[in-house]
């Protein structure tokens, strides 16, 4: 990682690398992959800071999304010094990540996936800094995804949360099971969804099934 993110020579190996480290990140399960194989990275007298990690980023060719990913990943870190420096950088990424992008039919989108602004917005529910910016975030991603035909692993982050100014359980409920639906914190406090959701991965929200399933484990630590 050290040549690589200093001087990228090899081009099939860089090429190679940034394949990799491309699919780990959106598998969405490989933050401990990621965090073990850069331990020990970055400067040799700072070590992992916030511009060598976009230098990484840069020299990699990842995208935006895949950037923020990595910032988001390093955050999860046991070394309380890479974790903040990813969280930096997934505050740096997370506002120019969702910036609209020409070059299409229609109006400028986001380029984010679905799964890199599932990964987002519960990073912004749960993170005190990014959080403030949440409205902007929300409103980003709902011209990219309206209610009509937002994922429904989206659903609960982009439409349900306080922060989006749209009630999902007005015209968007009918995409979710009744008894997700029914399931739904009565508080309208989704940071420990948020959370919950974030540990999870977006393949809890892939479903109605699955939802409903995930809010039961929340109603039932509520109770408890």
């Amino acid at each position: 990682v050290h040549a690589e993110a200093r001087a990228p020579k090899d081009q099939p190996a860089t090429l190679l690398l940034s394949a990799e480290m491309g699919r780990t990140l959106a598998s969405g399960h490989g933050a401990s992959a990621v965090c073990a194989a850069l331990e020990g990275a970055g400067d040799e007298r700072s070590g992992i800071s916030e511009e060598w990690l976009t230098a990484l980023c840069k020299a990699l060719k990842l995208t935006k999304g895949l950037t923020l990913l990595l910032g988001i990943a390093l955050s999860r870190a046991h070394d309380a010094a890479m974790a903040a420096e990813g969280a930096k950088l997934a505050r740096a990424t997370a506002l120019e990540a969702c910036s609209p992008t020409g070059g299409g039919e229609g109006p400028p989108q986001p380029e984010l996936t679905a799964g890199e602004a599932h990964a987002l917005l519960a990073f912004a529910h749960a993170d005190a800094t990014l959080s403030r910016s949440l409205p902007q975030i929300t409103a980003a991603l709902a011209a990219r995804w309206p209610a009509g035909s937002c994922p429904l692993e989206l659903m609960p982050l982009l439409y349900s949360a306080p922060s989006s100014g749209y009630d999902a359980r007005g015209g968007a409920d009918s995409r979710l099971d009744a008894g997700a639906a029914d399931l739904a914190p009565e508080s309208g406090d989704v940071t420990v969804l948020a959370a919950l959701l974030d540990d999870l991965g977006s393949a809890a929200t892939a479903s109605p099934a699955s939802l409903a399933d995930v809010l039961a484990q929340l109603d039932a630590k509520a109770h408890v």
